[in-house]
């Protein structure tokens, strides 16, 4: 992969200062989010090479501090008000015109596409991270009732009466069946991966990748233990999408396809 050159910031996108989602115009790059992914991680250490014209959203950080956030929101007042107050944001839609352009943590390729133009979304190289739906929906869980302290139902009623509230993050990087971003990679070894990527891209090192958001608490297990044949089904049938793209297997947590390149 040829590095690309820098394009123009978008017009539609403010320049504003408060300090995720990454879109970096310097290196013609997007990370999309999804979760239980050391995304947190990534995305503090791609905020270190981006510029001041690219949009990164807020996140807190493990040591009480945050991204240093920019030009996620439109220069309205509408939208500045928006990204500054929670109550607002029950009302109005993230994707309405009246706030757009608007970026936030965990934010669908589609999305992003549809506010940078198509394209200028296909110019730049996407990508996202996942992981094996049955170890993912166990470490979502954990997350839930050890890192929040949310008291849930047990895990088996969790997974077949709330359905919705797993991580299912083929959304956030497909539409319609169709991938969207350039390649979707494993989470394992994701800063060697990151390290590959940044490389083929022309963009600096990140050195170590820093560890966000991974201390949930007492480990419970290999996540196969948690399963019986009704939630490990119920996990397959939810996640069949990124099941069948990444050739994942319930007892094997590494996938057949470990990268997986839009065609």
């Amino acid at each position: 992969m040829s590095t690309r050159s820098t394009s123009d910031v978008p017009k539609s996108v403010a320049r504003v200062s408060s300090p995720t989602m990454i879109l970096c115009h310097t290196h013609n790059l997007i990370f999309i989010k999804t979760h239980k992914t050391a995304g947190s991680s990534v995305e503090v250490a791609l905020e270190s090479i981006c510029g001041p014209q690219d949009v990164v959203t807020p996140m807190k950080t493990d040591d009480g501090g945050e991204t240093k956030s920019r030009n996620y929101h439109g220069r309205s007042r509408v939208s500045t008000l928006y990204a500054k107050n929670k109550f607002v944001r029950k009302f109005i839609s993230r994707t309405s015109h009246l706030v757009a352009p608007y970026y936030w943590e965990h934010m669908p390729a589609q999305r992003v596409r549809a506010l940078m133009g198509s394209s200028e979304f296909d110019r730049y190289f996407s990508f996202c991270f996942e992981r094996n739906p049955w170890e993912k929906v166990v470490s979502y869980y954990q997350w839930k009732t050890i890192g929040q302290g949310r008291k849930l139902d047990s895990f088996r009623n969790w997974i077949q009466q709330k359905p919705h509230r797993l991580p299912k993050d083929g959304k956030l990087w497909s539409d319609g069946g169709q991938q969207m971003v350039s390649c979707v990679l494993d989470h394992r070894n994701v800063e060697e991966k990151l390290q590959e990527v940044l490389q083929e891209l022309g963009a600096p090192s990140i050195g170590t990748l820093p560890r966000e958001k991974t201390k949930p608490g007492k480990s419970r297990g290999d996540y196969r233990d948690w399963y019986d044949q009704d939630t490990r089904n119920a996990v397959a049938k939810h996640f069949a999408f990124e099941i069948e793209t990444m050739g994942y297997r319930f007892d094997d947590p590494a996938p057949d396809r470990p990268i997986v390149r839009r065609s």
